[in-house]
């Protein structure tokens, strides 16, 4: 199965983006990439950018759980929402990510919560890692 192509919300790290692109092999796009302007980190603008990611066919990562599982559960028409925290080794997290996207295989209608890796320490001012990963169907 080919890998998912990604747009990253505007909150992702620059250099998260760089280790999924190398060496993890992925064509992730930026927010930034499509000229789009967004106000802010509400509601409204995420919706934009769910909307954006259906019309180009890419999944979104993003840390917003909250809009974006809000978002899943009004439509599943989507290619997949990968759902990350921040963390100070970005390419360990890189890797999980991408370890969790080959398992997860077809991402359309699915939410994927990615959390923390016990051995990696949060990055100030982070959340708390609840451990593990949560995937969302539409029931």
């Amino acid at each position: 199965m080919p890998l998912p192509d990604l747009l990253a919300d505007e909150n992702v790290d620059d250099d998260l983006v760089r280790c999924l692109r190398t060496p993890c092999g992925y064509v992730v796009r930026r927010v930034r990439d499509f000229s789009l302007l967004k106000s802010g980190d509400g509601a409204e603008d995420d919706m934009v950018l769910f909307s954006l990611a259906a019309k180009e066919h890419l999944a979104v990562l993003t840390h917003n759980e909250s809009h974006f599982v809000n978002l899943h559960r009004a439509s599943d028409a989507h290619y997949g929402i990968l759902i990350i925290e921040n963390e100070t080794d970005t390419l360990a997290q890189a890797r999980r990510i991408d370890e969790a996207l080959k398992r997860a295989g077809d991402l359309r209608g699915l939410v994927i919560r990615l959390t923390r890796a016990a051995t990696t320490p949060p990055k100030p001012k982070g959340r708390r890692a609840r451990g593990g990963k949560t995937i969302w169907r539409k029931p």
